[in-house]
């Protein structure tokens, strides 16, 4: 199934940003989680970095996975890929169908919520974190939404024309991203964890025939942005509209 393997190399691919993102090297990763949990792991630059700046990767890389979904619904070469992925889903696997999708995909935002509970806090205090979330989702919400009535592209089980872009998939990239940002300090796995999950929502829907692969591509990245997009305006809003200071965005990465 190499056409398949491709969409799940491109969704991969968007969750590497998270690793960009850290500023962390691969081989940094590979280390004992133990280690983890010291400063030495991680250089000042990096400590001190300003979560909510909205860098050029953010946006750019994101913006190519909307894109490529936008050229699909009236572009004959990922239209071929759409198509001829299904084909051979439907082929190979003909009878398959799962509703874990449907609740795997609030997983990280879980997750999140879970480690508060359980005392290990994040980057930011869990109030201000589930204001950021919140922003995040009428951004991704309203971004989806919009695009599924205005493009009234229809789902590969004909079930409805509601198909460009995958909610599911941007519902768990957004909750992904803010998983990652939250706890990358605490470790970069939490973060890969998170995406290798969100990742998996994209294949699942495809696999279901409710998404063409177009669908996820974009879905992801939509997610991916409107979490950007939260952090980033997030300080603005904290000092014009809810008029207090930017609370603590560093962890000590000593003696937790």
């Amino acid at each position: 199934m190499t056409r398949f393997s491709f969409c799940c190399l491109c969704l991969l691919g968007l969750s590497m940003i998270s690793t960009a993102q850290t500023g962390l090297p691969l081989q940094k990763m590979a280390v004992d989680t133990q280690q983890l949990k010291t400063a030495d792991l991680y250089p000042a630059w990096i400590a001190a970095k300003d979560a909510h700046a909205l860098h050029f990767t953010s946006v750019a890389i994101p913006a190519v996975g909307i894109a490529y979904g936008v050229l699909a619904l009236h572009n004959s070469a990922p239209e071929k890929l759409n198509l001829s992925t299904r084909y051979e889903i439907r082929e190979d696997h003909p009878f398959f169908h799962t509703h874990i999708d449907n609740y795997l995909q609030y997983s990280p935002a879980a997750a999140v919520i879970g480690l508060n509970l359980a005392g290990v806090h994040g980057l930011h205090s869990f109030k201000d974190e589930l204001f950021i979330y919140g922003i995040s989702s009428i951004v991704m919400l309203g971004t989806v939404v919009g695009l599924k009535h205005l493009t009234h592209e229809q789902r590969p089980d004909k079930s409805s024309f509601m198909s460009f872009p995958s909610g599911h998939t941007a519902n768990a990239f957004a909750a992904a991203e803010w998983l990652r940002e939250e706890y990358w300090q605490r470790s970069p796995w939490i973060g890969v964890g998170g995406y290798a999950v969100a990742t998996s929502i994209g294949v699942l829907r495809v696999y279901n025939n409710r998404h063409w692969v177009s669908d996820v591509v974009a879905g992801a990245a939509i997610g991916f942005l409107s979490t950007r997009i939260a952090y980033a305006v997030n300080p603005w809003v904290e000092k014009h509209i809810l008029h207090r200071g930017r609370g603590k965005t560093s962890l000590s990465l000593t003696g937790y």
